[in-house]
């Protein structure tokens, strides 16, 4: 299956023309932040908000069609064994379809305590656009807000134990810093665990659906030359030959 990425935060930010000046009629000049600006937001958006660059994958069915196939396939069933390696570690996957495509979240069993499931961090925000036959399924997956801000909590309560320490400031300064590198490594690819799980579910529900694209013949291959022995007559009646004079010696 092939995959292309693409920039999600390529879009330019503007802004609303005000209400003045829309009734001069006057078209008015779109706003953008600078070039700098905004490369250094869409930096910060791809390492903070964003899990992985857009995922495009191809499906022959219609949207409505791809939503019922995600639905069906997230419901486990011995009918679907070939799916039985998504929901590997009890993990289940819940769809809530929107306008544009869909949202997707998971979780897992908690092997520590019974009947406890984990809760989802990495919500996957998928668009469904159809063009001649065959819907193109983008998907974009990002931390949770609440995930995000809970990468601050643990480090900033030790933090604040460590300051009081009458030790060097360059060990506190270091200890700090790694506290912080260390909660926020730790969430980021957590979240990007459950993203690729996620990415690995609509793949496998997909396998079946893949539009059949006929093979395109390069100009260079364009003279081919068919090997008489691998034809089908001339094979025939080599294996008619041999069954009806076995004695004769062959070339």
């Amino acid at each position: 299956m092939r995959y292309n990425g693409i920039n999600p935060s390529s879009i330019p930010l503007t802004s609303m023309a005000s209400e003045p000046t829309a009734k001069t009629g006057k078209i008015p000049r779109e706003r953008r932040l600078p070039s700098f600006l905004q490369h250094g937001l869409n930096a910060i958006l791809r390492r903070v908000w964003y899990l992985h660059p857009p995922i495009i994958m191809t499906v022959a069915l219609p949207p409505g069609g791809a939503i019922l196939a995600l639905r069906t396939a997230a419901k486990p069933s011995t009918e679907r064994l070939h799916l039985r390696n998504v929901f590997a570690a009890g993990r289940r996957y819940y769809l809530q379809a929107n306008n544009s495509g869909f949202l997707m979240t998971t979780n897992a069993k908690q092997t520590w305590r019974y009947a406890h499931r984990t809760s989802a961090i990495t919500i996957m925000r998928g668009f469904l656009r159809r063009e001649h036959d065959i819907t193109f399924v983008e998907m974009h997956s990002r931390m949770k807000i609440s995930y995000l801000l809970d990468v601050l909590l643990i480090p900033t309560f030790i933090a604040s134990l460590i300051i009081s320490m009458p030790w060097q400031n360059w060990m506190v300064v270091g200890l700090i810093v790694s506290l912080y590198a260390l909660s926020w490594f730790g969430h980021r690819y957590n979240a990007i665990l459950e993203a690729y799980e996620m990415l690995f579910f609509v793949e496998k529900t997909f396998e079946d659906y893949q539009p059949q694209i006929a093979p395109m013949l390069e100009a260079q291959d364009a003279e081919i030359i068919y090997d008489r022995r691998h034809d089908f007559a001339s094979a025939w009646q080599t294996f008619y030959e041999d069954v009806i004079h076995p004695d004769i010696p062959k070339e």
